[in-house]
């Protein structure tokens, strides 16, 4: 046990720990049929060294690590306006990943999102604001949604491709999503929202303009 509540707990398929606590922190992990036993551990107070556990909720240096089997819910929300009490999978793993999210100090946003997968590659789908984020080992598909999933999710990347994807508001208020491979490259792509369409139709012509005389291509 630790000093604040348990340390450790054992979920069983199909078993979910609740963080409650005002709507936009809260949070699931939930453990689904196809899964093993997973042993989820919450370190609270800083002296406190917990080893052995399938996946950690580190409420003192603001990170949460979850391997194996599992999904990652939350409220939906866009900025900080709460959508609705229905918990959507942010982060659904279907192999032996290992998600290291970093987490900002009101432990609401994830600064920085990445899965690391074990040696038969990642496959699992992320979702943030009007995007999923499709893995299946080294190829990824990133899909725009007519629906919105919850807004938390800063910076996404895995450690099996190059890309690094950036979730922000542009001057528009609307979603955009930027990602930079090893060449320098990117892709902006919108949400399907009033006067998204004209705004990326401008966007990308002049980005393709300036693209195509510099590469001669």
């Amino acid at each position: 046990m630790g000093d604040l509540c348990f340390e450790c707990m054992q979920i069983k398929p199909i078993g979910t720990y609740w963080y409650i606590e005002n709507g936009t922190k809260d949070f699931g992990v939930n453990v689904p049929v196809v899964s093993d036993e997973y042993k989820l551990c919450l370190r609270k107070i800083g002296n406190e060294n917990i080893t052995g556990y399938d996946g950690l909720v580190d409420f003192v240096d603001k990170e949460i690590i979850l391997g194996k089997i599992v999904n990652y819910l939350r409220n939906n929300f866009q900025g900080t306006s709460l959508l609705t009490l229905l918990y959507e999978k942010v982060y659904q793993s279907f192999n032996q990943n290992t998600a290291v999210m970093s987490i900002d100090n009101d432990f609401v946003f994830i600064n920085k999102f990445q899965i690391m997968p074990n040696i038969d590659g990642n496959i699992s789908i992320s979702r943030n604001s009007y995007f999923e984020i499709i893995e299946n080992e080294d190829k990824r598909l990133l899909k725009i949604s007519n629906s919105s999933y919850p807004d938390v999710i800063h910076e996404y990347s895995t450690s099996s491709i190059d890309n690094v994807i950036w979730f922000n508001e542009t001057d528009v208020g609307t979603v955009m999503t930027q990602a930079t491979p090893a060449n320098n490259s990117y892709i902006i792509a919108y949400p399907p929202t009033t006067g998204t369409k004209e705004y990326f139709n401008e966007n990308m012509k002049g980005y393709y303009t300036e693209r195509n005389l510099e590469n001669g291509i």
